[in-house]
């Protein structure tokens, strides 16, 4: 049973307009991936807020903003897929996002990248191509994950109170609402939208590298990237050391 409840998108929107919009590193994220001439559609955000069973009066909220840009998947070899996603708990707000390039034929992941707010407040980008992807453990692919940029006194420790059952879940809600919208699977060919589907694994196995990037001892994040159509690229987030470096 999911330790979670979904909210309407009215309040995604609300949410995104008066708690992620007004943050700078929120702002520098959205920047980056307006500059590589994608956009933000609100009515795509998903919200949601839950609680950790072991802890009733710990809750957070989550934040997926999702981009989108059409394109005509007959005539261009591949697209990119990115979302922000917010954590929001007593112990504060994080920001962190991933991208995805999705290629047209065959109809699959190309690559995922991780992209985060480093301690200079530069964007960090560590990206991941299928080969290593597909052939490769998440042990090894963590292995090649940079984390310097994050280390930094600014940095506290910040404990999630989002299970893994839940991340999980929260991946998958994601997934298939962005994949199947009115927006999105319009885009594909016939069949597209669960061929890509099955593709799946292979953000599993890139959530999995970064979970264990860097030792569970220094930080854990977790990301779940779902590459749902043109630009949705969904990653949830549970972290341990704070990625936040405004005061």
């Amino acid at each position: 049973m999911a330790n979670y409840n979904v909210l309407g998108n009215d309040y995604a929107q609300q949410l995104t307009t008066t708690q992620c919009q007004p943050d700078s590193n929120y702002q520098a994220l959205q920047n980056y991936f307006v500059q590589q001439g994608m956009q933000f559609n609100l009515d795509r955000n998903i919200a949601l807020v839950g609680i950790n069973p072991q802890d009733p009066g710990g809750s957070y909220t989550m934040v997926i903003s999702p981009t989108f840009t059409s394109f005509d998947f007959n005539k261009t070899p591949s697209h990119t897929a990115a979302s922000i996603v917010s954590y929001f708990s007593t112990e504060g707000a994080c920001h962190i996002a991933a991208i995805a390039e999705i290629s047209h034929s065959p109809l699959q992941i190309a690559s995922i990248t991780l992209v985060e707010i480093g301690k200079d407040g530069s964007i960090v980008t560590n990206k991941v191509d299928r080969v290593t992807l597909v052939n490769q453990s998440p042990a090894q692919i963590a292995q090649g994950l940079t984390y310097d940029h994050l280390i930094t006194p600014n940095a506290g420790m910040f404990k999630t109170v989002v299970s893994p059952d839940d991340l999980g879940s929260i991946a998958t809600l994601a997934f298939n609402t962005l994949l199947n919208d009115q927006y999105a699977s319009p885009l594909y060919p016939t069949g597209g939208v669960g061929l890509l589907q099955q593709d799946g694994v292979v953000s599993v196995t890139f959530a999995n590298a970064v979970n264990l990037r860097g030792g569970a001892e220094l930080f854990e994040i977790t990301v779940c990237t779902s590459t749902s159509s043109n630009a949705c690229s969904s990653c949830s987030s549970s972290f341990k050391l704070s990625l936040c470096l405004s005061a």
